[in-house]
């Protein structure tokens, strides 16, 4: 979204490096993508009604609709609020009505693609398995594209069709989530995945964890090598001297790990 501003890379969207845009270039850009953020305490503005929260965006960019009011209200039956909720203040709601507030506001472009940064991490799970199939029937109904943000991998499985697990900035196993959940070739990808918890008692107990000791390094000072070996169980000595890049194990799945190759 270049809210805030890269030291460096670049980002593709259609072809296109983003980091490049500027001015009317970039604004338009933004018409395209759209963000729902992890906090909905913080994420909407206080002194603002529902209406002036969903409708903001086109205030913005000087889209006109018939009745603005219709428009708004049309967004809020999406996302299960009613003409109740229109003009009252964000603090009058419970997190996961805030959320769907947001959700509201970030469809009110008509946007193709939405980054979803945590957006349950906040809530309680009877909340977030709502939002989540709202996700998805949204998802649908509109042909939206997600870059869903999580750590919860279970959550994960459910949303996406295709997932990157990440260790301190960097990718270590990516391809499509299927084959990422049933053949995992990562260590910290297994460690993650051994980490969901599971509701039946005797099933959790009998599983075997691969768990990791240690806190990660700073990212500031990354270490030499696979950044993931100074807490790796099966840490070999040129995990530490050689960054490996992303192998394709098999068909459209790709890791970074020395154990395989």
């Amino acid at each position: 979204m270049k809210l805030i501003e890269p030291t460096g890379g670049s980002i593709y969207f259609d072809g296109r490096d983003i980091l490049k845009l500027s001015g009317g270039e970039l604004k338009a850009f933004r018409r395209r993508v759209q963000i729902v953020f992890q906090d909905p305490y913080m994420s909407l503005n206080p002194r603002m009604t529902v209406f002036d929260i969903v409708y903001e965006p086109l205030r913005v960019h000087s889209i006109k609709v018939g009745d603005p009011q219709d428009y708004v209200l049309k967004l809020l039956y999406q996302v299960g609020l009613n003409e109740t909720h229109l003009f009252r203040y964000p603090h009058e709601f419970s997190g996961g009505q805030r959320q769907r507030i947001a959700i509201a506001r970030a469809l009110a472009l008509n946007p193709e693609f939405m980054v979803l940064d945590e957006p349950t991490s906040m809530l309680d799970v009877s909340v977030q398995a709502q939002i989540l199939n709202l996700l998805k029937e949204i998802q649908a109904k509109y042909n939206l594209t997600f870059l869903f943000i999580s750590h919860d991998l279970g959550v994960v499985r459910y949303m996406s069709d295709y997932m990157a697990v990440m260790y301190l900035g960097k990718i270590v196993e990516i391809g499509p989530s299927d084959k990422v959940f049933e053949n995992p070739t990562h260590p910290y990808t297994k460690a993650l995945l051994s980490a969901i918890p599971i509701p039946d008692p005797e099933i959790a107990r009998a599983r075997s964890r691969l768990t990791i000791k240690g806190e990660p390094p700073s990212p500031l000072n990354p270490p030499r090598g696979c950044r993931f070996h100074p807490r790796c169980p099966f840490y070999m000595e040129k995990c530490s001297l050689e960054e490996l890049p992303l192998i394709e194990v098999e068909k459209g799945h790709w890791s970074a790990c020395w154990l395989h190759f």
